[in-house]
Parts: C-alpha cells; sequence; structure tokens
C-alpha cells in the first residue's frame, strides 16, 4: 500500500500514470482480495491511452499531492485500461448507466470491498465546474458516507447489482417476429433521426456510427429505398471531407464535438478505421463516389505506415495529445502554411482546404474540405497534391503523438476483415497479404496454452479471449478462407467456434456470454445484442453461423443462430436503432445465398470469378470446389457437375440450387434478389 504498482505492467496507459503519488494497483485477483482484507472501498478509474480527457483528469488531480493524499488514505485505488479489460470496462460502464449517468472516459466508479459498483461518474474537475463537483470533494463525501452510513452504500450496491442483472434476462418473446416490416421500422427510426445536412445522427457530438449507417445501407441494397442511401452517403462524404479526417496522412478521429464534422478530440482508434473502411468499400461498390475510393486508399496507406507493430498486428489507438496539448500535432496557423508552400500553392492549398488567419479551432486552423469542391483543372490539382505532401513532411518534423502499440484481437480481426474485402474489391492483393500476416500473427501471438487472449504488448498476454474477440476473429477466419479457399482458414472458424460454445454460449436461453468461463471473477457476466463502439459478438454470430452452414452444410450453425434471433427478441422491441449491427446480422442471414464454384483442375476461372463475387453488393457466401472432391450428403456442393469441362456456378439459398451457370458475362444480375425474407 506504500507504493503506485503501474510500473509492473505493459499497458501504455498504465503506464503513463506509475510516477503518480497515487498508490495505484492494477485489475487482478490479488488486488480484489486486498481490498476484501482491507475492508476499503474501491476508486476504479477507466480510461485508455490515447483519451484526451484521461489525460485532462490525470494532470489535474492524479498528478496532485494533496488529492493522492486523500485517495490513498480512505480508498484502495485501482487503475484499468479499458481497451485491455473490456469485460471490466463493459460491467462498470453499465452500473453507471443503472444509475441514469451517461457514459464516457474517464469512467470513474467507487466500489465496495467486494467489487459491488455504488457510485459514480465519468471527468470530475478538480474543483466545482461544468455542474459537477470538485474530485477532492467527491472523495471526501464518499469517504464519510462509506464510515457513517455503509448499511446503506452496501444496500445501494445490491440493489443495484440486481438491476444489472435483470437486464441480462433475455428469455425471449415467443410471439415477436422479426420480419422485413421490424426491419422497415427501425430504418424510419435511423432517417427520422439522421441529419441530412450534415449527416450522421442529429446533434452533436457525433461519432461515426457505422453499425447503424451499415444497416442503413443494406436496407437500401434490399428496398432501393433513396432516402437510405442519401443519409448514408451524406454521412460519409461530410465524414470524409470533415475535420475529423486527416487530410494530409489519412485516417479518422474518433468523433467530431460540433454537428459539422469539423472539431474532432484528435485520437485515432484502431477499430473506427476499420469500420469505416469496410462501409467505404461496401458503398463504392456502386456508387460513383471517387471519393470513398481515395480515402479508402489514403487511410489504408495510413494504417500501414503508422499503425503496424514490429511483430506484424495493428497498434489499438494514437493519442489525442502531444506535448500536453490536444490536438497541437495536428492543427496549423495560415502563417506557418504561407511559410512552408510556394505562394500559388498557398493560396489554392488555403482556399480548398479552409484556412483562414483567425482559424476554426481555438485560434488555429483543423484542415477540412467541408466547403470547398475539388479543383477543376490538373494543374491546381497537382499543386494542392504536391502542397499536401510538403505540409505532411513538415508535420512530420513535430513530436508526434504517442502510440498504443499493443495488439488487440478483436481490433486487429475487424482490420483483417476490412482490409480483405477491399483488396478483393478493389484489386489490391498488397492489402490481401498484409491482412495475411495479421491474421497469422494473432493466432503465433494471442494464444498460450491452447488459450485465445484479447491482448498482447511486449511478449506478454493479457486477459482471457472475450466473446467478441472469438466472433470477430471467426469472421476474419471465414472472409480469408472465401477469399483464398485455402481450407486451414475454414478449419480455424470452426475450431474457433468449438471453443466460443463451451465459453461463452448459453445452452438454456441462447446466446453469448461477453465473457468466458475462464475470466477471474467478476460481479455478473454480461450478455447482450446491443451495439457498442465496436459490432456485438451476437450480432457477428449470426453472420458468421450463417456462413458456416454454407460452407460446410452442418445444420447445427442455423439452429444456433435462430435461437440466438429468439433470445434477444424482447431486447430488440424495446429499443431497435441501438441494435442495429443485430438487425445487419438478421438482414445478412436472412437474405443470404451461397456461390458455390464446381472448377476443373488448374483452371483459373474461378479465382477470377471470386473477385467477380467479391464485387457484388450483398455479395454471397463464396465456396469452391474441385470438380472431383465429394462432400456429405447434406452439403450443397454434393456432386454438383462441371458442366462441359468449364468452370460452373451454381448460386444455392437455403433450400434448394439454382441450374448450373457457365456464362458469367452479367454476374451480378443472378444475384439480383435471392432473398427469403418477407
Amino acid at each position: 500500500m506504500t507504493q503506485n504498482q503501474l510500473s509492473l505492467e505493459t499497458s501504455p496507459y498504465l503506464l503513463q500514470h506509475k510516477d503518480n503519488p497515487v498508490h495505484w494497483h492494477a485489475w487482478n485477483e490479488k488486488t480484489l482480495e486486498l481490498a476484501k482484507t482491507l475492508d476499503r472501498p474501491v476508486l476504479l478509474s477507466i480510461g485508455y491511452s490515447s483519451c484526451h480527457w484521461c489525460h485532462v483528469m490525470a494532470h489535474e488531480s492524479f498528478e496532485d499531492q494533496q488529492t493522492a493524499n486523500l485517495m490513498n488514505q480512505y480508498f484502495l485505488n485501482i487503475k484499468v485500461d479499458r481497451e485491455e479489460f473490456p469485460d471490466v470496462d463493459k460491467i462498470y460502464m453499465s452500473a453507471l448507466h443503472c444509475l441514469g449517468i451517461q457514459g464516457g472516459w474517464p469512467l470513474t466508479m467507487f466500489l465496495t470491498p467486494d467489487a459491488k459498483p455504488f457510485w459514480g461518474g465519468t471527468y470530475f474537475p478538480p474543483k466545482p465546474a461544468f455542474n459537477r463537483p470538485g474530485f477532492k470533494q467527491v472523495l471526501f463525501s464518499i469517504a464519510q458516507l462509506w464510515k457513517n452510513r455503509r448499511h446503506e452504500i452496501v444496500e445501494n450496491s445490491d440493489g443495484l447489482q440486481q438491476i444489472m442483472l435483470n437486464i441480462q434476462d433475455t428469455s425471449g418473446d415467443s410471439s415477436f417476429q422479426l420480419n422485413m416490416s421490424f426491419l422497415q421500422l427501425a430504418a424510419r427510426q435511423i432517417i427520422e433521426n439522421t441529419d441530412f445536412l450534415y449527416g450522421g445522427l442529429k446533434g452533436a457530438p457525433k461519432f461515426p456510427q457505422t453499425l447503424i449507417y451499415d444497416f442503413l445501407w443494406k436496407m437500401y441494397l434490399k428496398t432501393k429505398t433513396d432516402k437510405y442511401s442519401h443519409a448514408v452517403i451524406t454521412t460519409l462524404t461530410n465524414i470524409c471531407q470533415g475535420g475529423i479526417y486527416d487530410h494530409l496522412a489519412g485516417g479518422f478521429a474518433r468523433y467530431s464535438t460540433d454537428e459539422r464534422w469539423l472539431v474532432p478530440h484528435f485520437e485515432k482508434m484502431l477499430y473506427d478505421n476499420a469500420l469505416l473502411l469496410k462501409l467505404l468499400n461496401e458503398v463504392s461498390k456502386i456508387s460513383s463516389n471517387k471519393l470513398f475510393r481515395q480515402r479508402i486508399e489514403e487511410t489504408v496507406h495510413w494504417l500501414f505506415s503508422e499503425m503496424i507493430n514490429k511483430n506484424d498486428t495493428f497498434s489499438s489507438s494514437i493519442d489525442a495529445d502531444s506535448e500536453g496539448r490536444e490536438g497541437k500535432f495536428y492543427v496549423w496557423s495560415k502563417s506557418e502554411i504561407i511559410a512552408i508552400l510556394p505562394d500559388n500553392s498557398a493560396k489554392d492549398f488555403c482556399h480548398y482546404y479552409n484556412v483562414t488567419t483567425k482559424g476554426n479551432w481555438e485560434g488555429t486552423n483543423i484542415l477540412n474540405r467541408l466547403t470547398s469542391k475539388n479543383p477543376d483543372d490538373k494543374e491546381t490539382k497537382s499543386r494542392i497534391d504536391q502542397a499536401r505532401k510538403l505540409l505532411l513532411n513538415e508535420r512530420n518534423k513535430r513530436i508526434k503523438p504517442a502510440t498504443d502499440d499493443k495488439s488487440l484481437v478483436d481490433w486487429n480481426a475487424l482490420t483483417v476483415c476490412a482490409l480483405i474485402e477491399i483488396a478483393m474489391v478493389q484489386d489490391r492483393h498488397e492489402y490481401y497479404l498484409v491482412a495475411e500476416k495479421c491474421y497469422n500473427q494473432i493466432t503465433a501471438l494471442h494464444f498460450k496454452d491452447k488459450i485465445l487472449y484479447h491482448s498482447y504488448r511486449d511478449g506478454l498476454v493479457r486477459n482471457p479471449a472475450s466473446a467478441d474477440d472469438y466472433a470477430n476473429f471467426i469472421n476474419a477466419a471465414i472472409t480469408m478462407f472465401e477469399a483464398s479457399q485455402q481450407p486451414q482458414y475454414l478449419d480455424d472458424a470452426k475450431s474457433l467456434f468449438t471453443s466460443m460454445l463451451d465459453l461463452f454460449y448459453d445452452e438454456q436461453s441462447g446466446g453469448f456470454y461477453y465473457t468466458s468461463q475462464l475470466s477471474g471473477e467478476l460481479i455478473i457476466r454480461t450478455r447482450s445484442a446491443s451495439d457498442d463502439v465496436t459490432p456485438n459478438a451476437n450480432a457477428t454470430m449470426l453472420d458468421n453461423l450463417n456462413r458456416l452452414y454454407f460452407l460446410t452444410g452442418h445444420e447445427k450453425y442455423r439452429s444456433i443462430a435462430n435461437k440466438i434471433i429468439h433470445c434477444f427478441s424482447d431486447q430488440l422491441q424495446q429499443n431497435a436503432i441501438s441494435h442495429s449491427g443485430f438487425l445487419s446480422g438478421f438482414l445478412q442471414w436472412s437474405n443470404q445465398s451461397c456461390a458455390i464454384i464446381v472448377n476443373p483442375a488448374n483452371d483459373k476461372t474461378g479465382r477470377s470469378l471470386i473477385s467477380q463475387l467479391f464485387k457484388l453488393p450483398m455479395r454471397p457466401v463464396i465456396l469452391m470446389v474441385d470438380a472431383n472432391d465429394k462432400f456429405s450428403v447434406d452439403h450443397p456442393a454434393n456432386n454438383k457437375p462441371c458442366i462441359n469441362n468449364k468452370t460452373t456456378l451454381y448460386i444455392c439459398t437455403e433450400n434448394s440450387c439454382s441450374a448450373p451457370v457457365t456464362d458469367f458475362s452479367d454476374i451480378g444480375s443472378l444475384f439480383a434478389d435471392n432473398s427469403n425474407i418477407h
């Protein structure tokens, strides 16, 4: 209890706090037992290394000796990296929501010695401000309550835990039918809440909400409702042109503080960029908007140049702050730009990137293209492109924000999926090779004693993998298989699914718990289908199970998917929009078909056809078999003949397969509508 314990950790976020005068402990069984032994309340502080407001609270409070004295005197203090322990973060963020308080980071929770939450908040200023009490005031008040009214705190914590347990009750609604009418209702609710001037959901702050707009895009492909596509394209266009996008190096910040997408908190997260890349790629399949393809290429270049670790996995994030100031690395004064660029280039650049003497943020300029169109002539465009390169070179001389280089299974798997899809659609084989390396390194680094772990850094793994890790990794394995048709990837997917069933599945009610049976003791096991900043495991598994069904012919996969849909039916009715990822999974599950390619030995036509199929909107599951292969009786590919020794395509739905196809000149029309949904 006499020293800060965080120097023993590998998390960059925890190491940022190793020199605080606070006697921080890491989250582990030893620390939790110590809290019980000391019979002290726990102050739990959760954040992540690139979080701006986490830095603010650290500088104002955790580096302050007086504040630290109060914390050390009255509490056992635990610091958690939410990226390293998303299961812990999910539980206590849920507790905060149950208290009626809006969530965010830093998350500041007060717990009983047995880790039950009883009160909390997010950022607290050192003195009362922003309609929030000062942090020292909070600490002293909680300490006095614990001393004088402890029985009330314990009673309230028990009540709060029961509320959290009740939320996990997902027995399902047998009378509810998830169908096209419900999907249309959810889509209309999104449209009603969409800002058609700037894109995204109305108001500020604005997050990309990729899961919401991915569902809306799928609904557009299904219904051809123009308003759905308009909402998605308006949103993506403004995100791509706003200050939330890094116009010099590529990559998107986590969110915008204003409704125009102009002013971000400048941290860049791997998951945001993976999800945006995937959605941009899907929309670019049928949109003539060249901007989306440009942003895809620029952002992939940023991923490869700034986010790849030495071990060929991707880092989790880049900080918002440098030299103690938010955004300092990214913003410009007009005088700086004029000093760097030739006169003509400076004038053009300032015009097209909305740079003014006054600036648009705290006296500086966040580069953006929100109010400017592309130049008409090639000469001007060339000058602007050259200006961007000059400014990027100059910016790279600045002190860069810190990179959190730990590898996370779920976020890396999302990135693998995005890169594979882009590689196949944009014909960029080099993207596939990077994705393949990353996939293989996840397998090599994150398994220890046959157990998959969520986080890896400096040769050490942390925290048994979550359901999100498994679901996203299975998705990556299936996508790798469809692109390459190498059996090892399908074998990986099936093996991972078997492990996931054993560790996470609720046999009684259906659905996957977030935490595995291997995780340390937690006060509850959360189980939901609602969206977070990344896709929910139960939503992802709808897509995975459907694809595994088509690829193997085993009915068990469809059976489990049906049980998941029933399990969360009551939650869907309560808030459809917050389950957009699940609705996407259902739409994919219900609208899916399988393209079975029967390929003569050594015929390259099959490989070419795979590439064509990846380019289709709402593409089918893809399975290529040798003309001489035989499958189980249940498999739809069994005994499919190769016509006239030519590559032959069969389009299979749940119940039947099409006549053989050998003419692929209009492949899109063959998959125009193979839907089973009504």
